[in-house]
Formats: structure tokens, sequence, C-alpha cells
């Protein structure tokens, strides 16, 4: 899943988590910026990446992060 326009209060928190700063830094020429977060994969994940920082909050309990990571099917996993 890419996320291009993740910004703070988009996240529902429920493993604990809460997305609280989001860094991007669009290129530009002069007074116009281009939102590169839609271009090719290699160049956003690797080159250019947007940072997301998530803080754990009070709700958070590592069973339920167990819980719901574990249900994840990955019995069609290829390696």
């Amino acid at each position: 899943m890419v996320l291009l326009s993740a910004q703070p209060g988009m996240f529902t928190g429920t493993l604990g988590y809460k997305l609280v700063a989001v860094f991007q830094s669009n290129p530009n020429l002069g007074p116009i910026q281009i939102n590169d977060q839609f271009a090719e994969e290699a160049f956003t994940v690797y080159d250019h990446p947007k940072v997301l920082i998530f803080e754990k909050d009070a709700d958070y309990n590592p069973q339920t992060v167990r819980n719901i990571l574990g249900s994840v099917d990955i019995s069609h996993v290829i390696q």
C-alpha cells in the first residue's frame, strides 16, 4: 500500500500508535512545487521517500498487536 496523501489524523490507531508527523520534500521550479509521490515506486520509496512518524499512545497493548498481526493468513506467501 502506497500512502500518497497520509496526514496526521487519517489512521485509526488500531495497533496503539498514532501518526504525529509527515515529512515530505517536494522538488520545485521557482514558486511551483511538484508533488512527486505519484512517481515511479523506485523513486518515491528509495530515492525520495515520505517519512511518517508514529507515536505509541496510552492504548497500546502488545497482546492486541499480536492478535491483529497473528490473524493474517501468510500460508500463501511466495518466498
